[in-house]
Order: structure tokens, then C-alpha cells, then sequence
């Protein structure tokens, strides 16, 4: 093998994601909907109903001009409920693999509905869950550990290896809210700390750390170094696979660690489903799990498949146009945000009305 087909497997290693790992992402994203759907039930009537602290007539004069929901039309306590049922229903297709895109596609209409419907529950934790819902539109994650998995004919496509601008766009999306995350805490050399003292974040484990405020600061730090340079790992050339799930783990530590010490919802979770997305062939071959019988093989014509060139057809093309105008967006949108480069108003409307914002 030449130096520049070389060169472009490590390209494409780096951009890539294992549909077995997408398969994964999938199954744990449908369970966590399914807990967050119970866990807002509890409050059916009180934030989602006619009955409740936030009434139709209200939301419509209060939402933005993009907002939509099928809860605008839903007044009464048993529309709503049967509302959530349809959401649940859609959500167990999606876990057992059954027409799955089809049922993403619902499931992230649902959502978005659920999560405009009443602004004042939102919070990062949704707006991360509708981008990977959004994303998953646009991902194999029907190939593998689905009842109607899909073994395409098209030999460049078999094996458990897949990139294009899709599997770009939920990479950069990820580093984006790490990166911003980090941007945003620079020069509060105690943040842990102080966060840790927040009554209403802070879980009763808190109480372990809060003696010592030196752990408070090493914590920030880690915090920091982890969310700025972790993701600089995932393109290391030495030892890629290794370097990849390693950098995986850290992060799903660094979020079940939050866990352990802070109430923050369903965030932590929702981060660690979608680093699980993240983990490489390596990962899987060490468990022993072999889903295809295809024989990974190096496949030329990189460009190709990363703009979907080689699939017959215009929908491909156009998908692959979506594809590169939210990545842009999304860059553009969160650089905008916190004053690096100036962001136009309808770009932050236009994704807005998407619900594909960072959290």
C-alpha cells in the first residue's frame, strides 16, 4: 500500500464512525426518550395542558415566530397523554430497529413538539438530545442490532466502517460544545467549586469535595484541559483506535463524574450516549462482536463517499448539501454566540427552527 493510500485511511479513520457503535447510540438514545417521557409525565397536566402554568393561549403569544408544536392543538390532559404514548411508541421502533428512520423522523418531530411546547423545562439536556435525534436522520444506525437491519448491496458500502459529512457533522458537533464549553469557563480557576456549592445543582456526594477546596480547583482544571484539547486525541496518528476509545472513556467518566455530584438531569447521560457513538472498530473487535461478514477493505474514491458522490440520484446530493450547511451553521452559530465572529440573526433563526442548537 503507497504512502497516499495510507494517508487517506488515516483521513478516513478519523472521520469515521462504527455502524456496531451507531447501533449501540441508537438502542441507549431510545431508552433515555422512553425515561425522559416518564419522568415528564409525572408533570403531564401542569406544563403541557390548558390546566397547567403555561396555557396555549399564553405559549402563542410569548413563543418565536419559528416555534411549532403539535401541543398547540392539544388541550386536555388525555390529547396530551396519547400524545406521549405515539412519542413512546415511536421511541420503542427506534429501539428494536423497526423502520427505524422512518420513526426517528417521527420521534424527533415529537420531541421538538414536546420541548417548544413550554420553554420554561428546557434545558441543555434537550437541546442536545434533538441534535443527535436530528443527526441520526442522516446515520446508519439501522445497519446493525436492529430487527430490519440493512445489509445494502453495494459492496464499498458492507463492513462496519462508515464516514461522509454526516459522520463529520456529529463529530464536530461534539468537539464544538466541549470546545465552547472550555471557552466559556476560562478564568474561573474555582468553577467546580462554586458550582458544587449551588444548592440546586448539587447532589449530597457534593459534600465529599466541598472540604477541600484545592480538589474543587484540580477538578476545574481537568475540566478544562479534557473539554480544550481531549478531542485533539481522536486525530492522533499513532495508535489511532487506542487513542480513540481512550479519549471515549475519558469524557463518559468526566460526565458520569458529573453525575455522581451534581443534579443535571438527563444531560449526563444523553453525553455519554453519544460518545458511545463514538467508539472504534478496536472496541468491538476486543469484545468479539463480528456483526458483518464483509471484510473491512480499503475503498478508493474518499471524496466520494464523504459527499455521497457515489450513490445514485439527486436525494443523496441534496442530503449531502444538508449535511455540509449545518455543520457550517452549527460552527458559525456557537462561535457567534460567545463574540468570536459576528453570526447573522436568520442563521440563528433558521436552526432555531430546528431545534439543532448546541446545549
Amino acid at each position: 500500500m503507497n504512502t497516499r493510500t495510507e494517508n487517506l485511511r488515516l483521513y478516513t479513520d478519523v472521520i469515521s464512525l462504527d455502524k456496531r457503535s451507531l447501533g449501540l447510540f441508537r438502542i441507549l438514545i431510545a431508552v433515555l426518550v422512553l425515561v425522559d417521557l416518564y419522568e415528564r409525565s409525572l408533570d403531564l397536566t401542569r406544563f403541557y395542558t390548558d390546566l397547567g402554568v403555561l396555557p396555549i393561549i399564553t405559549w402563542e403569544q410569548i413563543k418565536p415566530l419559528y416555534a411549532y408544536s403539535i401541543y398547540q392543538f392539544l388541550e386536555t390532559p388525555l390529547a396530551v397523554a396519547l400524545a406521549f404514548g405515539f412519542t413512546a411508541l415511536c421511541a420503542l421502533m427506534v429501539l428494536i430497529g423497526f423502520q427505524t428512520k422512518w420513526f426517528v423522523a417521527l420521534l424527533w418531530y415529537m420531541m421538538v413538539s414536546l420541548v417548544m411546547r413550554n420553554p420554561h423545562t428546557v434545558n441543555s439536556a434537550d437541546a442536545l438530545l434533538c441534535n443527535l435525534l436530528l443527526i441520526s436522520l442522516f446515520l446508519p444506525i439501522d445497519e446493525r442490532f436492529a430487527l430490519h437491519s440493512r445489509e445494502i448491496a453495494d459492496p464499498r458500502t458492507r463492513g462496519n466502517k462508515y464516514y461522509s459529512i454526516f459522520s463529520v457533522l456529529f463529530i464536530v458537533q461534539l468537539l464544538i460544545l466541549y470546545f465552547m464549553a472550555a471557552y466559556i469557563k476560562t478564568g474561573y480557576r474555582e468553577g467546580v467549586y462554586y458550582a458544587l456549592n449551588l444548592c440546586v445543582f448539587a447532589k449530597s456526594t457534593a459534600q465529599i469535595i466541598l472540604p477541600y477546596p484545592v480538589l474543587g480547583k484540580a477538578f476545574t482544571y481537568g475540566s478544562l484541559l479534557l473539554e480544550y484539547f481531549g478531542w485533539v486525541f481522536l486525530f492522533f496518528p499513532y495508535r489511532q483506535q487506542l487513542a480513540r476509545t481512550l479519549v471515549c472513556f475519558a469524557f463518559m467518566s468526566f460526565h458520569f463524574g458529573l453525575f455522581i455530584f451534581m443534579q443535571l438531569g438527563l444531560f449526563p447521560w444523553i453525553a455519554i450516549i453519544a460518545w458511545v457513538a463514538m467508539l472504534p472498530a478496536s472496541f468491538w473487535d476486543f469484545l468479539g462482536v463480528q456483526v458483518s461478514s464483509a471484510e473491512e477493505s480499503f475503498v478508493p474514491g474518499a471524496w466520494s463517499r464523504l459527499f455521497l458522490w457515489h450513490k445514485p440520484g439527486w436525494l443523496p446530493k441534496l442530503g449531502a448539501g444538508v449535511g455540509v450547511a449545518l455543520t457550517v451553521g452549527v460552527v458559525g452559530l456557537s462561535f457567534g454566540r460567545v463574540g468570536i465572529i459576528p453570526t447573522p440573526h436568520w442563521l440563528q433563526h433558521a436552526l432555531s427552527a430546528i431545534h439543532f442548537e448546541q446545549a
